[in-house]
């Protein structure tokens, strides 16, 4: 009996024997030994042996003999053969329920494995995930700074000079303007019109008759005056509309619009 064997109380792996066949303190988890003091109660030990010998005896008969073994039966709370304990079994007890009670050492080695499914399942999941991300480019490739191109309509900072002679309202302002036309004075126009007005006034031919004052509208700035043909003349005739500004001391004509 002397040697090591399944620890009959199911608290390590192994525990060594000594001669006379009881346990001793000196006990082996895997290949990790250490001491730890058996039960006090040297009843669940007797118990132990008694049943472990019968099947002891059974299976040096079976191994001598050669004749095949019968059915398999429960574990027994340790075995010995040959002074060497049979590796890879385990201790285990009967659950009062028929369930299995696992022994500390195979506890362990079940919650390692279940661990490292856990971190594997995890590690698969992340490898995943980053798989759909397109790996970062491993160079950094200086780049020459952009710069936005705008391209800007330059502005008139022109400013048209005010006529000199202002009128007291937008209609005399208009009314003097078409009276200049009509007499062909053109430096009269420009007392009191801008030059691209006079301008575009002049560049038409006056027809007597055809510029009649249809009154002014003052809803919107600049005012404007329209100046045309009478009713029931013909539709191509021109219509004249002459802006209107009020400046410091009175009013000028600013621009002329024809339209036929």
């Amino acid at each position: 009996m002397r040697g090591w064997h399944v620890d009959p109380f199911g608290i390590h792996e192994f525990r060594f024997f000594s001669d006379d066949g009881k346990p001793t303190l000196l006990v082996r988890d895997g290949e990790t030994k250490s001491y730890d003091k058996p039960p006090s109660s040297s009843e669940s030990f007797m118990a132990a042996k008694a049943t472990a010998e019968p099947q002891l005896q059974r299976i040096v008969t079976v191994r001598a003999v050669g004749t095949p073994p019968g059915p398999p039966s429960p574990p027994p709370e340790y075995v010995a053969l040959n002074g060497h304990a049979p590796p890879q079994q385990p201790a285990s007890f009967s659950h009062p329920h028929g369930f299995p009670v696992l022994s500390r050492a195979a506890k362990v080695a079940y919650g390692v494995v279940l661990t490292a499914m856990v971190v594997s399942a995890v590690a698969l999941a992340v490898i995943h995930l980053n798989g759909k991300k397109a790996p970062p480019h491993p160079k950094t490739v200086a780049q020459a700074p952009i710069t936005s191109a705008t391209t800007s309509t330059p502005v008139s900072t022109t400013t048209l000079a005010v006529p000199s002679a202002l009128k007291p309202t937008a209609a005399d302002a208009a009314a003097d303007l078409v009276s200049s036309w009509a007499a062909g004075n053109q430096a009269q126009a420009l007392s009191v019109a801008t030059a691209p007005a006079v301008a575009t006034l002049f560049a038409s031919h006056y027809t007597s008759g055809l510029a009649i004052d249809r009154g002014c509208s003052v809803a919107f700035s600049p005012i404007v005056c329209s100046y045309g043909p009478p009713g029931g003349s013909a539709p191509t005739d021109p219509i004249y509309e002459i802006d209107v500004l009020q400046a410091t001391g009175g009013w000028y004509v600013s621009a002329v619009k024809i339209n036929n």
